[in-house]
């Protein structure tokens, strides 16, 4: 509850009709005003006018993903259903038996079905995400992968080509730190590009999965940031082992070739 009461006993046929709304809706229909007390038709223009007695935290209703909506509640003795969710706080999903229980020994008649923990509730909620997000997980891996060899492949080639150039850095006293630094350094300075160009894109289209999104905004700066700091470890490791191989280089061979 945010403002006003809950249903009672009292909220049951030939009392005066209420009704409970949650934040949206008040705010949509009475924006900066108290809906306390206002009364609104819930059954159409014809139905009974009923008065607001409580405003409630916007929830979810149909998906975990969508919008707030206006959303209202009507006491059950007053507009009797015949299947009622019944929703029970307690420790595990132990207590589901012992619910059963209390319901037959109030009435034995009365089906219960259905009976699940939230996190079961979840888990079938959550299933198209996840789905969803291991498969964009698969694919994220496999890009990495790829990014990896190609950097390898790029920093392999180049020191291969710039075989005589580092033979000639170490015979003036180039030392191996300062060859680590000079091809690990080119590795970055691709990676650093690559990333900039690859957050730009990201954050341009995050709009179309923000709806796969929870508990994250679409530009998480945590969610970027460890990607990114994945992506340039890796690229920085796929840079290192040419490295370390132009440093392995003899002075002589590199400069008698070509």
């Amino acid at each position: 509850m945010v403002r006003g009461r809950s249903f009672t006993a009292a909220d049951r046929q030939g009392s005066t009709p209420v009704v409970v709304v949650n934040d949206a809706f008040a705010n949509r229909y009475w924006p900066g005003v108290d809906p306390i007390g206002k009364r609104l038709s819930a059954n159409g223009p014809g139905g009974p006018f009923r008065e607001v007695v409580g405003v409630v935290r916007t929830g979810k209703y149909n998906t975990l993903g969508e919008e707030p909506r206006p959303f209202y509640y009507l006491p059950l003795l007053q507009e009797y259903r015949g299947a009622v969710t019944l929703h029970v706080k307690g420790p595990s999903r132990d207590l589901i038996p012992a619910v059963r229980d209390a319901i037959r020994a109030v009435d034995a008649a009365v089906p219960v079905f259905d009976a699940k923990t939230m996190e079961d509730q979840l888990l079938v909620a959550l299933l198209p995400a996840r789905l969803a997000g291991t498969l964009l997980g698969a694919f994220g891996i496999l890009a990495l992968l790829l990014a990896a060899v190609g950097i390898y492949g790029v920093m392999a080639y180049s020191v291969a080509q710039r075989t005589r150039e580092i033979g000639v850095r170490m015979a003036l006293g180039a030392g191996a730190r300062d060859l680590l630094r000079l091809v690990v350094g080119e590795g970055a300075r691709l990676t650093a590009i690559g990333l900039v160009i690859g957050l730009a894109v990201g954050i341009g289209v995050t709009r179309f999965i923000a709806s796969l999104l929870y508990g994250i905004t679409p530009t998480d700066v945590i969610a970027f940031g460890s990607a990114s700091a994945i992506l340039a470890t890796t690229a920085l490791l796929a840079s290192y082992i040419p490295a370390r191989r132009a440093i392995r280089v003899d002075p002589v061979l590199a400069l008698r070739r070509d």
